[in-house]
């Protein structure tokens, strides 16, 4: 009995010991959340639905539907709604109806045979096909350059349609040299892009900060071109899987765009706020 003891009292101390020293050990030096308890002690009221709004929503649903399924005619206010759903965050509540036009659209080549529609339109149709994993071909944009092969200089003005562009680029596949054109016409043209980490590789790598751009540049493009071709259709895995990881690339590339908003979260605090916490106005 006493070598049991013995044991005991000898295991009881180095337990002892290791709380001791597992307390006494420094955290990391973590700025105070900016939150507090907010969201621990959240409770959401909207949760609970009564049954007048329930049918509400149930009526907007159904008019939502009519809106996106109309004649082809209506190919802009079709291609503003659809897109402007999808901002929103509810274009599951569609998803069928929103493939089932877009393959439309594409089957029909419209966008392709019509030189009628604007640059904001065409950069939407593309986009919106290409999220949806639809072969589209990067040639509907030749019609807005000049005889030069370079965009036209009228389409400066248009700062709804560079913005279409500039986000229809991003879609881009290997290959795609209009696109890249395009990414580098709209920067031009739009505000300036700082990409983060440049003054860590400028110290590792001595080289000039106009350097560093362009490699950080060209990693993040040709990045969004591989992961643009894997998610065209036939995908390899299912396309709820490839989205959630394309959304995760979506966030770091948010975070960390123009700075360090993951370490210094204050930097972001009112978008999330706005997209968690505020209602949203109506």
């Amino acid at each position: 009995m006493s070598i049991m003891s013995s044991q005991v009292s000898a295991a009881s101390i180095l337990i002892q010991d290791d709380d001791q020293q597992n307390s006494n050990r420094h955290s990391a030096n973590y700025h105070p959340t900016l939150w507090g308890d907010h969201f621990l002690a959240y409770a959401n009221d909207s949760m609970t639905i009564d049954p007048a709004t329930r049918e509400e929503y149930k009526e907007l649903k159904q008019e939502i539907r009519r809106l996106i399924t109309p004649n082809i005619d209506q190919l802009v206010k079709k291609l503003y709604l659809i897109d402007t759903v999808q901002r929103l965050g509810v274009a599951y509540l569609f998803a069928k109806e929103i493939e089932d036009e877009l393959e439309k659209i594409h089957n029909l080549l419209y966008i392709e045979s019509d030189d009628d529609h604007d640059l904001y339109t065409v950069s939407l149709a593309f986009r919106l096909l290409r999220q949806q994993g639809i072969k589209i071909s990067c040639g509907v944009f030749e019609k807005f350059k000049d005889e030069e092969s370079k965009f036209k200089a009228t389409l400066i003005s248009d700062v709804q349609g560079l913005l279409s562009l500039y986000e229809a680029a991003h879609l881009a596949i290997p290959g795609e040299d209009i696109l890249d054109e395009a990414i580098t016409f709209a920067t031009t043209h739009l505000k300036g892009h700082v990409a983060s980490g440049i003054e860590c590789y400028t110290k590792q790598h001595g080289v000039s900060e106009e350097d560093v751009v362009n490699v950080f540049r060209k990693e993040v493009e040709n990045a969004w071109k591989d992961m643009n071709q894997e998610l065209l259709k036939p995908t390899a895995f299912p396309m709820p899987l490839m989205e959630r990881v394309l959304n995760l690339a979506r966030v770091i590339d948010y975070l960390y765009k123009d700075s360090d908003s993951y370490t210094n979260a204050h930097l972001v605090k009112d978008q999330v706020a706005s997209l968690l916490r505020d209602p949203l106005p109506l």
